[in-house]
Parts: structure tokens; sequence; C-alpha cells
């Protein structure tokens, strides 16, 4: 399968400008973002381009974060390993986490290690926005608990919630790409409590309540679906998520107030944000 490349070069280099040119192009059928030091390289199936569609939506990025130049090319299928291995060195979180592709030689040993195949899912542990998630989970005992993962991408959270002792983890992602993507790094990270579905907050009604929620979208899909992770969140139970710029966290921050959640923490890094929540472990009557 061939693959069209959108090449694009945001005239004002700030993270929020490229949370809003991803935001777009991923509603428009991309499936997979490279971000570079100047640019952001975007990835969608070539019998799913539409280029009036991405040219309409160019002209209307302009009109929010200023000019922005735009290349587009036509590309053989990649070797997303060989890429990898080109850009993307092995990460370790907070000393404990190592997260790298099974070519990586790595001679120290981490308490936490997790192996990936990232090819065009979002979540390697380069972005700073996974970084915080995995930095906050590593924070938790989640030895036995019940936890979702909303968004998964290539399955990083859900792997290592499972590696941190969750007794059953659900993975959700609405990408095709990024559900194959999941279900080979879980195989290779030998997952057997985790459960790996296409779909969105809505399949979460019949899915009871959970001890962790995580949540590594972006600020709008996050937003939204706010009062849904709360309903599915046990009382005592806690929200993680990140995704969105420290500009955009009161938003965030309030949503989760009105869902009726409780302010327990964050963390900032590169100018990304998490934060974190928990529901109330009853409400109080006045």
């Amino acid at each position: 399968m061939e693959y069209i490349e959108l090449l694009c070069r945001p005239g004002q280099d700030r993270p929020e400008i490229r949370e809003i040119l991803t935001a777009y192009l991923a509603g428009a059928g991309f499936q997979g973002f490279e971000e570079l030091e100047t640019e952001v390289r975007c990835y969608i199936p070539e019998n799913a381009f539409q280029p009036e569609k991405i040219s309409q939506i160019m002209h209307h990025l302009v009109g929010l974060i200023g000019p922005v130049q735009w290349k587009i090319s036509t590309l053989a299928e990649k070797n997303w390993n060989e890429e990898w291995e080109k850009n993307f060195p092995p990460v370790v979180i907070e000393e404990t986490c190592l997260i790298r592709a099974p070519f990586h030689k790595i001679r120290k040993k981490y308490p936490v290690e997790i192996l990936l195949t990232p090819k065009m899912s979002f979540g390697t542990g380069h972005h700073p926005s996974t970084a915080l998630m995995v930095a906050g989970m590593l924070k938790m005992n989640l030895s036995g608990k019940k936890v979702v993962d909303m968004g998964c991408g290539t399955g990083i959270l859900s792997i290592l919630a499972e590696k941190r002792g969750a007794k059953e983890v659900l993975a959700v992602d609405n990408n095709k790409w990024a559900v194959e993507n999941a279900l080979e790094n879980m195989g290779i990270n030998r997952c057997s409590r985790t459960e790996l579905v296409s779909g969105d907050a809505s399949l979460l009604e019949e899915r009871g309540a959970f001890d962790l929620v995580l949540a590594n979208i972006n600020l709008n899909v996050i937003r939204e679906d706010i009062p849904r992770y709360f309903r599915a969140t046990r009382p005592g139970g806690q929200l993680l998520t990140s995704g969105f710029i420290t500009g955009n966290s009161e938003e965030v921050r309030q949503a989760a107030l009105q869902a009726g959640y409780l302010e327990a923490g964050g963390d900032e890094k590169a100018g990304w944000a998490a934060l974190l929540f928990t529901r109330p472990e009853s409400v109080l009557h006045t």
C-alpha cells in the first residue's frame, strides 16, 4: 500500500500550533504524525486521501495559526522500524521505565521495560504528553487495578499498566492502524490481561467501573468525553489525562470539575500538561 506524506512547516514553532494542526488533520483521516524540530510530517493511505479537503483545511488553518508551508508527496510503503531506528533513540523515563524497539541493544537493566514497533501510531515515549503519562503511572500502585486506556495508540500505556500489576486492562482506539499496531506490541510484551477493542468512549457504558481511566488524546476529545470518563470511574478511582498544552489546562480542569471529579495533581513538560483527578468516594449533601 502506498501512502501520502503531508509535510507542514508552521510559521510559528509553538506546541499549541502543532496541536491544532495535528488535530485537524487527524479528523481528516491522517493516521500517523512525526513531529520534528521545525516541521510535522503527516501520513495517510493513498486511497483515503482527498486533495480538495486537505487544501480547504490548510487554507482554514491559516486563519487560526498563521502561515503554514505544506507539501504533498507519494511514498511507497515504508519500513517503519527502519525509520524509527534512524530517528528515535530509546527512551528512559524517571530512571525506571525503558522504552525501546526490539533492535535497540541496551545493556543496563531497568525495573520496567517496554518493547515497541511503533510504525505510524502515536505513543513512543518521545512526545512530552506520553512521557508525562508514563511518569504519572509510575507513581501509582496499579497492582490488582482495573484500567482503561482511551486512544491507546501503540498500546504503550496499556502495556505499562499490565507490567505494573493491573489485573485487567481495556485498550481502546478508533484508528484501525493503531489497533493493529497495539495488538502487535501487546504480543511482543506478552500481555495476557489486556483486551484491545476498536471504538470510542461510548463503549464505556457497558464496561463497568474502572480504578483508573487513562486518556492521552487531544483537547477536544478529552473535553467532550470527560463526563463519560467520570461515569466509568469507580468512587475513589482516578483519571490521568494529557495530550493538551499547558495553556489549555484550565479548560480540561473545569470540564473535569464540572463532571464531578476532584483535582489531585498535575505536571508539565516542554509546554505540554498532564492532570490527575479523583472521583469522590461519596457525594456530600448539605
